[in-house]
């Protein structure tokens, strides 16, 4: 059972897009940082990752993308890494390696040595290298110990934009998706070791017996650890028909290496947790026919809140490390704005709503969605915006938001 929010709010408090603290980005390049579900802020709080593009590069072959950092007490920019294994959406799934507080360890993925497979890379915060897995990063473990690899070939052919345009290069990389069955791979960070837990048959078996439907064109994307734990979720998609899929979110568990199925199938979006075992998803919740955010407790799948907030668009969510606010944002609306919401948690309410707006060439897979997301210590939010004409990483603290 699910707990859909429901409540209004009050259009009028819709505001114009604030001043950042600071932005990164120039007219010569686009800087953006990625996904929603991880924080481009050190956890000691002074360094922030970016990529860098110029502006008239498109991901591909050739088309680098800089792995870059911002110092914020030196305002000093530095150059780490560039890597060909890149996209809009989620960059190079460039993040801050968990349990390394101290040395802070850059993981990001990339194209190989030789150009035939991807993988991913380390190095630290002066750009020296650490060292290299042999498959590329889909998620890390909330102690760093482990990270999840998944089918980025797969996400190419089937996601535009989740994918890697520089994967048709590749020598043989259909082959090689199809050899690999959609694989879910698990990396011993400190040695490398590589542990299939699954590949795509067996998870479309399983589905198959629990009556959901399986078509041809089927993959794995979104993967995300327990906050303290090995196992994980996933969302499964098979498409139903022209750019129209199904979604079913699952869990892995690790130990007993079986499935559940956690919600679907139907429309799944986006989702973050909520302490150790709650979600936050925004998806469709069959008993009111509608599209809503709800929570979810992924081991008893039971009513957790009885909070009731109304938000009629889809957007990616993260809550505040102290759960008091939840920040999400909208697509852009026919007149090209985008909505960064802020929800008191406690009271159910939206109180703040800012707009920034996106020029109309930056669509599909182009696209630049707000992806907010918080600093370690809950005192900024960052986002990626086009309201300048090109990419920015812009950053606001809590205070001037509120």
């Amino acid at each position: 059972m699910v707990k859909l929010f429901l409540s209004c709010f009050d259009s009028k408090s819709v505001k114009p897009s604030p001043r950042p603290t600071f932005a990164i980005g120039s007219g010569l390049y686009h800087c953006f940082f990625g996904y929603y579900d991880k924080s481009p802020v050190s956890p000691c709080g002074r360094y922030v990752l970016y990529h860098k593009v110029r502006r008239l590069h498109l991901p591909g072959l050739k088309r680098l993308a800089s792995i870059c950092v911002y110092d914020s007490i030196t305002q000093v920019n530095r150059r780490l890494a560039r890597t060909s294994a890149w996209n809009w959406q989620q960059g190079a799934m460039l993040q801050w390696l968990p349990g390394n507080d101290e040395e802070l360890v850059i993981i990001f993925n990339d194209l190989s040595t030789n150009g035939s497979t991807l993988c991913s890379r380390k190095v630290d915060i002066f750009g020296n290298e650490l060292g290299s897995y042999e498959f590329p990063l889909g998620a890390c473990r909330g102690d760093g110990q482990n990270i999840l690899s998944i089918d980025f070939i797969a996400l190419e052919a089937y996601k535009t934009g989740y994918g890697y345009p520089v994967i048709s290069s590749m020598r043989g990389s259909v082959a090689a998706s199809l050899s690999g069955h959609g694989r879910v791979i698990e990396i011993s960070a400190e040695g490398g070791d590589c542990t299939e837990l699954f590949c795509l048959d067996e998870l479309n078996a399983f589905l198959i017996s629990n009556g959901v439907l399986v078509l041809e064109n089927s993959y794995i994307n979104h993967p995300s650890y327990f906050p303290a734990s090995s196992d994980f979720i996933f969302i499964h998609r098979t498409f139903s028909g022209q750019d129209d899929f199904i979604s079913t979110l699952l869990l892995f568990d690790s130990s007993q290496g079986k499935f559940k199925i956690l919600l679907g199938p139907g429309h799944i979006s986006h989702f973050c947790w909520i302490g150790l075992t709650d979600l936050l998803i925004y998806g469709y919740d069959a008993a009111r026919d509608c599209d809503g955010y709800f929570t979810l407790n992924v081991h008893n799948l039971t009513e957790v809140s009885k909070l009731e907030i109304q938000l009629y668009v889809d957007g990616h969510p993260t809550v505040s490390p102290n759960g008091k606010y939840i920040i999400t944002d909208s697509y852009p609306d026919y007149a090209r704005k985008q909505s960064l919401y802020i929800v008191d948690f406690q009271s159910s309410e939206v109180i703040k709503e800012f707009e920034f707006y996106s020029p109309i060439h930056y669509f599909d897979g182009s696209r630049c969605d707000l992806h907010p997301r918080w600093s370690y210590d809950g005192s900024m939010v960052l986002i990626d915006t086009t309201r300048s004409g090109f990419r920015k990483l812009e950053a606001f603290t809590l205070d001037e938001l509120l």
